[in-house]
C-alpha cells in the first residue's frame, strides 16, 4: 500500500437470546475493529471515515451484508491514524478466516507548505505573524522558569471545503524540540518541560493540496 498500512484491531462474535420467552434466535454478528495508518512523513489536513466494500471468507461468503454509504463525513485530524471501530456484519457458516477485506478512505494531504520562523516568541507578543494566508497573534508568551504560558487568536482558512491547520514547532536556543501542535483556531494555557531560552518557533500552513482516493485489503484474519 506504499505509505498506507490497513490492520485489523479485534474480531469478535456477538450474539443475543432471550431465555425467558421461546421463539427464533436473533442472527449472531460479526464485529471487526480495524485501522489505516498513514506515513507520518506525510501531512495529512483531513481523512473520510475507512469504508469496507467486501468482506470474504475461505468459503466464498461475502460477511458485508450491509453496504456503505458512499459519502463519509470528512475528520480534521493532528495524528497520523484514521481508525475504525466496530463494523457489524452478520455471521456466515461454513468459513474459518476472512481471506479479504477490501475498503477505502479519501484523504487531503499537503503537498507544498510556507514556513515562518520567529527568533524570540516573547518579543513577538500581539504582532500579527502570517504564513500561507493565515494570521497567528500571540497575546501572551511569558517564559517563567521551565513554563511558558501563552494565548493566541488565529482567523480560519478553507482549501478544499476544509480548515487548514496551521503547525507551530516551538524549539529552545539550542534548537531542542519543546512542543508542537497542529491549530485550527485559538490557542491558550501553558507548555512546560526542560529547555533554555530564548524560546522560538516555526509557523507551517500548507498553500498546496491533494485529494487522494487510498484503497486498502485486511487479509487472513482469523474468524472466531
Amino acid at each position: 500500500m506504499g505509505p498506507f498500512v490497513a490492520f485489523a484491531q479485534q474480531i469478535a462474535y456477538h450474539h443475543t437470546a432471550n431465555m425467558q420467552e421461546p421463539g427464533e434466535e436473533q442472527a449472531a454478528t460479526l464485529t471487526l475493529t480495524y485501522g489505516v495508518a498513514v506515513d507520518p512523513r506525510m501531512h495529512v489536513l483531513t481523512y473520510t471515515q475507512p469504508q469496507l466494500s467486501s468482506v470474504l471468507d475461505d468459503a466464498g461468503n461475502e460477511l458485508l451484508e450491509r453496504r456503505p454509504a458512499n459519502v463519509a463525513q470528512q475528520s480534521n485530524t493532528q495524528a497520523q491514524w484514521a481508525y475504525v471501530t466496530s463494523v457489524s456484519r452478520a455471521k456466515s457458516a461454513g468459513g474459518g478466516k476472512i481471506v479479504s477485506a477490501k475498503g477505502m478512505m479519501r484523504i487531503v494531504i499537503a503537498v507544498s507548505e510556507e514556513s515562518v520562523e520567529v527568533a524570540d516568541m516573547e518579543k513577538a507578543v500581539n504582532v500579527p505573524i502570517t504564513v500561507g494566508g493565515r494570521t497567528i497573534t500571540f497575546s501572551q508568551f511569558q517564559v517563567a522558569g521551565n513554563q511558558i504560558t501563552l494565548s493566541a487568536q488565529m482567523a480560519n482558512r478553507m482549501v478544499n471545503g476544509a480548515e487548514v491547520p496551521l503547525k507551530v514547532a516551538l524549539r529552545d536556543s539550542a534548537d531542542k524540540p519543546i512542543y508542537s501542535i497542529l491549530l485550527q483556531g485559538g490557542w491558550g494555557g501553558g507548555v512546560g518541560g526542560q529547555f533554555t531560552p530564548p524560546v522560538k518557533a516555526r509557523f507551517s500552513v500548507a498553500v498546496k493540496t491533494k485529494e487522494m482516493d487510498v484503497p486498502f485489503e485486511l487479509k487472513d484474519i482469523a474468524l472466531p
